[in-house]
């Protein structure tokens, strides 16, 4: 999970290799380095602990060198120190890592045999730099110790070396791990997150799995393990890349949950026809036969991404006659469970495209030729390119580790995905009707429940902010919003916080309730409405605090300690409710005067398993 970018060119190397890791620090990283190639034989290395501020404050004065890699890490293998910092070094190699390596400790045991001594790090990575160190004594050939290297590690990597007597070449390498490489006027700059390729690049190669690059200033070869020249395409880069302000906000979380309204509108723009009551969505690359042959739909996706496709999973229950399983990638990747092709499609929910664990089921379901579907927000990133068709997010940017506009434009891409679906399977028109005249109002009713509920939430925040166990509670399609309001709150307050069905609260989680837990709970208008007051009310007989968030305007009135959500459909209602928890989230966090955008031992998109 940590970003890599490197430079080759006739331009000052550290200034656009900081300027680079400073687009990509949003993810979330605990330490920094660069290693510049100044002149043959000599290589600047900066490494700190902390971020690209700190790095900066350690470089004594410009290295005027024109080629160099860059780092940001974040911790897998090893504590936050100088000595784990990336770059690592051999003798003639500096080298920057994204991703784990697998066998590390018997590629450091055979070094050891070989008599090249002790590591100096706790990483699993300076293994890699003394393992080619070693291979490239035996063949005398960068690239051929390059593939011998590669071919010898299990596990995940992205890659960026340099070799101190090599100053006009670059080496990149990928596994499992993203890594995109543009040429610019000047040079080329490759990146483990398009974000931190320049804006004037309109067009990039992403390598695939199994391939490295070779890169002088003025040229780039791509080559697989087998040390064979392969063909590689340039992509035209679609995305928004550059720099990302807060919009006055203090934080771009905040921001981020303002944009929601807009967010969503790009998402539907043009692929909603509310004369046939369709989705028009190009990327699904299926037919009428195809669609009437699937009997199930399975998401595979981590965190947030999980809990939009637990809604998706109710939401769609009134839209398509198949169901839409939601599993957890890390836990579906190790399931027996039978899929049939032609009868079964996985879809991949993920806001990066780039979670390590996502990819790894898509791979497995390729494998046995069942049907994937990838709806991702970053263009060009690994899922979009590996799954048989897709959808892009198109909610612009997203710098806060902890996901909130993408959360929504996820489900709304599920949901989309359902409609075409269910008008390919020859469904009545009836089915998809509601949805779509329900999607189309969405955007102006987020706006309406923003401007409503913002100030009494901060007020709510303050009454919750004392307490240090929280539950959130809910029935329905409002029991995934608990789950999302939950893994928000400690995300970001760090804070337990856990999400129960309301129905369960006699079947164990009530012990948990005294006078020191205060209880998020979230009722709509109803048929379970009664239900669910009569569980409010085992809550309060055991002293437990109440913040109920509620579209019906009666029981607001009742209650002082409550949110008031605009009503709406049952589509949209539980998007509604889950603005107010984000905010609440957020203002709990920003409260207590943590780093909102970049929470502690978390990053923006996890690239390891």
């Amino acid at each position: 999970m940590c970003g890599i970018i490197g430079y080759n060119g006739s331009l000052n190397a550290q200034d656009l290799i900081l300027e680079g890791l400073s687009k990509i620090e949003y993810r979330g990283y605990d330490s920094a380095g660069l290693a510049i190639l100044e002149a043959k034989g000599k290589v600047a290395l900066v490494k700190t602990k902390g971020g690209v501020a700190e790095l900066e404050a350690k470089i004594d004065g410009d290295q005027r060198g024109k080629m160099g890699i860059g780092h940001t890490r974040w911790a897998t293998h090893g504590i936050p120190s100088v000595k784990n910092a990336h770059p690592h070094k051999s003798t003639n190699f500096y080298i920057v890592h994204n991703g784990i390596i697998e066998n590390h400790a018997e590629i450091a045991d055979f070094l050891a045999d070989q008599g090249f001594g002790k590591l100096q790090s706790d990483t699993d990575t300076e293994v890699l730099a003394w393992l080619l160190e070693y291979n490239y004594q035996k063949s005398e050939n960068i690239r051929s110790a390059l593939a011998a290297t590669l071919n010898g590690v299990r596990g995940a990597f992205g890659l960026a070396i340099i070799h101190r007597d090599t100053p006009n070449v670059l080496y990149v390498a990928r596994r499992s791990s993203p890594i995109v490489i543009a040429e610019l006027e000047h040079g080329f700059m490759v990146a483990s997150d398009v974000t931190a390729i320049p804006p004037e690049a309109t067009h990039a190669t992403y390598l695939d799995d199994d391939q490295f690059a070779v890169i002088t200033p003025a040229s780039m070869r791509v080559y697989n393990m087998s040390h064979d020249l392969v063909n590689h395409t340039n992509v035209k880069l679609d995305l928004d890349r550059k720099a990302h302000g807060k919009d006055g906000e203090q934080h771009f979380m905040m921001k981020e949950i303002l944009e929601q309204p807009t967010s969503v509108a790009e998402t539907i723009r043009g692929r909603l026809d509310k004369t046939r009551y369709d989705a028009v969505l190009g990327g699904l690359n299926m037919d009428e036969e195809s669609a009437r042959k699937l009997r199930s739909l399975t998401s595979v996706a981590c965190g947030t991404a999980h809990y939009s496709s637990v809604l998706a999973s109710y939401l769609l229950e009134e839209v398509v006659d198949i169901p839409l399983r939601a599993e957890v990638a890390s836990e579906f990747l190790y399931r027996n469970q039978r899929y049939e092709v032609g009868q079964d499609m996985v879809l991949a929910v993920s806001q990066s495209g780039e979670t390590a664990d996502t990819i790894a089921a898509i791979n497995k379901m390729g494998l046995k030729g069942v049907r994937t579907f990838g709806i991702v927000n970053a263009v060009g990133s690994t899922i979009s390119r590996i799954t048989d068709g897709g959808t892009y997010l198109r909610c612009g940017p997203e710098i806060a580790v902890a996901s909130t506009k993408a959360f929504t434009s996820q489900v709304v891409a599920q949901l989309m995905l359902g409609l075409r679906i269910n008008s390919l399977r020859g469904n009545p028109i009836k089915n998809n009707r509601s949805t779509v005249e329900s999607l189309l109002k969405l955007p102006a009713e987020l706006e309406k429940t923003i401007q409503q509920v913002s100030e009494p939430i901060v007020t709510a925040a303050q009454k919750v902010d004392p307490y240090n166990q929280v539950m959130f509670l809910g029935r329905g399609s409002l029991y995934p919003m608990a789950l999302e309001g939950a893994l928000k709150y400690k995300e970001i307050t760090y804070t337990p916080a856990q999400a129960h069905p309301a129905g369960e609260m006699k079947h164990g989680p009530l012990a948990l309730i005294d006078k020191d837990t205060v209880v998020v709970y979230l009722l709509r208008e109803g048929s379970l409405l009664d239900k669910s007051l009569s569980n409010l009310r085992e809550i309060e007989a055991r002293k437990g605090k109440v913040l109920v968030i509620t579209d019906s305007a009666k029981l607001h009135k009742q209650r002082e300690d409550s949110i008031l959500i605009p009503g709406s459909t049952d589509i949209n209602s539980p998007l509604l409710f889950n603005v107010a928890l984000q905010l609440l989230a957020y203002h709990v966090a920003n409260k207590r005067g943590l780093s909102i955008d970049k929470p502690r031992n978390l990053a923006k998109s996890v690239t390891v398993e």
